[in-house]
């Protein structure tokens, strides 16, 4: 089971009601996922 934080709390009370105004949006900015970004001295599990 996953426990809610004050964060997540507040983005549900913000997008509540909204989600085709989300779908529009933001939810393209996370339907795809990014690039691994370089960090110095971490490889990738192989």
């Amino acid at each position: 089971m996953t426990t809610m934080t004050a964060f997540d709390h507040a983005e549900r009370r913000i997008w509540s009601g909204k989600a085709e105004a989300y779908a529009r949006t933001y939810a393209r900015l996370c339907a795809h996922p990014a690039a691994d970004l370089p960090v110095r001295g971490w490889a990738p599990a192989q």
